[in-house]
């Protein structure tokens, strides 16, 4: 079953304000079901073998925006201001049981079964949720100089409970050249625009609790006459694990020319990346192989071209063209010891995060 319902409400306050209310929901269930028979011969071992479970899954979202727009002369304003919250529930369960006396029950019998078998029932439950509020201005004079001005704090459930919030800022500033009187007799030059950037955005890409050091059922053990289910930790506790940020500046220039028959962009960027999210590895003897930490800094910097041109445009023809290009080279700045090289995890200063270290044979192979 899946149920996805939204519904808005915009209240104009007057003619330059304006307040929305936002709000969806979506509900998604799976219910799996299987029976594998003792008269072939997947299931004749086990004498029959049952499976039944589901997944359910819900999201909301809402948010309040408020909107002003405003002309007067030459000048124009369009500022924004966003709170919202999003939250994601998933649970689900499964179980397989076998050592059936007959095939008739299926799966809608689960206790005729003799044998719960060990490794295939499981549970969970998680439920995370984003918090966020935003504040935007975008401000123009005479549609040739355009400034804005953006500011956003998120919080997030599933990063340490000492980093829940972080504060992301970004601005831009762009000037459109065709749009200058000593720029008006070039009439070959339709638009030109110059434009350079700064932002700042965050990553929360880690699993639900996993900062928390969670544990679970390992196998049964014998307790006196008794048999128990023992646990063990999933993963080493990290209180302190925060947003990874990225720091982007751009500088670009956008163009048409030939009343826009062709068109295109030039844009060049470069992109700090901080506080990774990634398992680093630490000493057997702390009872763990890794821990998932904010790790060292990367960058990436590159070109992107496009560029679209109308080579035949008639009544019954058009041919068009578009051609892109871009490139994109990405080096680890620095790790967790700082300028050193982390060989365990292949990580090697000045080198991609993705690049593949192996050895070099001299004679066999």
């Amino acid at each position: 079953a899946f149920i996805n319902t939204n519904a808005r409400i915009t209240w104009s306050i007057n003619n330059d304000l304006k307040l929305s209310a936002f709000g969806s929901y979506t509900y998604n269930v799976k219910e799996n079901k299987k029976y594998i028979p003792s008269s072939i011969k997947a299931g004749l071992s086990n004498r029959g073998e049952a499976y039944r479970g589901d997944n359910k899954s819900q999201s909301m979202l809402a948010n309040l925006m408020l909107t002003y727009k405003k002309s007067f002369g030459k000048h124009y304003i369009n500022a924004l201001g966003l709170a919202e919250v999003q939250r994601v529930t998933n649970t689900g369960f499964g179980s397989t049981v076998h050592g059936f006396s007959t095939d008739d029950f299926l799966y809608n019998n689960l206790q005729a079964g003799a044998v719960l078998k060990w490794g295939n029932n499981t549970s969970y439950y998680n439920n995370p949720s984003l918090a966020s509020f935003m504040g935007r201005v975008n401000y123009s004079y005479a549609d040739k100089y355009i400034v804005t001005v953006n500011a956003r704090t998120d919080g997030s459930s599933k990063v340490g409970a000492n980093n829940k919030w972080a504060f992301f800022p970004s601005a831009s500033l762009a000037w459109v050249l065709s749009e200058e009187e000593f720029m008006k007799d070039i009439d070959w030059l339709n638009n030109l625009k110059l434009r350079v950037s700064f932002g700042q955005s965050g990553n929360d890409n880690v699993g639900a609790y996993q900062t928390q050091g969670s544990i679970s059922g390992a196998q049964y053990y014998s307790f006196g006459t008794n048999d128990v289910i023992g646990y063990v930790p999933n993963n080493l506790r990290n209180m302190e694990l925060g947003w990874e940020r990225t720091t982007e500046y751009n500088i670009g220039v956008d163009f048409g020319f030939l009343n826009n028959r062709i068109t295109g962009s030039v844009e060049y960027y470069i992109a700090n990346t901080s506080d990774l999210l990634l398992n680093r590895s630490i000493p057997l003897m702390t009872g763990y192989t890794q821990i998932l930490t904010n790790v060292g800094k990367t960058q990436n910097k590159g070109l992107e071209i496009t560029l679209s041109t109308t080579n035949i445009q008639t009544e019954d023809f058009t041919w068009k063209t578009d051609f892109t290009f871009s490139t994109n080279r990405s080096k680890i700045v620095e790790l967790a010891d700082g300028k050193v090289d982390d060989p365990t995890n292949g990580w090697f200063i000045g080198k991609p995060m993705d690049e593949i270290w192996t050895y070099k044979y001299d004679r066999l192979w």
